[in-house]
């Protein structure tokens, strides 16, 4: 499994922060708070999605 971290950025000369998630192996990617919300959204908007990232035994 890989450990994955998940943090807000925000450089002194951003002018917003940015979610940043990293893996283990090196690769990483930085949403601006808009794009991560889009991307949840529509995420929690695919059933087939929601099925597999439910915990074990949680209801819909």
């Amino acid at each position: 499994m890989t450990t994955l971290e998940v943090g807000v950025l925000r450089r002194t000369d951003d002018a917003a922060a940015w979610i940043v998630i990293e893996t283990g192996i090196g690769t990483s990617l930085a949403l601006s708070p808009e794009a991560a919300q889009t991307l949840a959204r529509r995420l929690l908007d695919d059933g087939d999605v929601r099925a597999v990232s439910a915990p074990p035994g949680s209801a819909d």
